[in-house]
């Protein structure tokens, strides 16, 4: 995941707000932070939100893929051709 670093300022009793429900839930405050702020634009933007979730899953799709070479992504499914052009297959 890659992660932008942000400085916001907050009032003391936000910030302790927040200390504590991260406590609570196991997560870091930067970790709650994104969540609630995931929640705010799908609630907010929900027009947004689904653009969002497509190029997610479009970002993890592609991590999964093997690294290909010329853009030709390897398809199980088809041989690899051999000199003459034939899959073999």
């Amino acid at each position: 995941m890659n992660l932008i670093r942000v400085q916001i300022m907050l009032e003391p009793r936000q910030h302790k707000a927040l200390k504590k429900a991260a406590h609570r839930s196991n997560k870091s405050v930067s970790q709650l932070l994104r969540d609630i702020t995931n929640i705010y634009l799908a609630e907010m933007f929900p027009e947004d939100d689904e653009v969002l979730q497509t190029l997610h899953t479009i970002k993890s799709i592609r991590e999964r893929q093997p690294e290909v070479s010329d853009g030709i992504f390897p398809d199980p499914y088809i041989g690899e051709p051999d000199d003459s052009g034939d899959t073999g297959k």
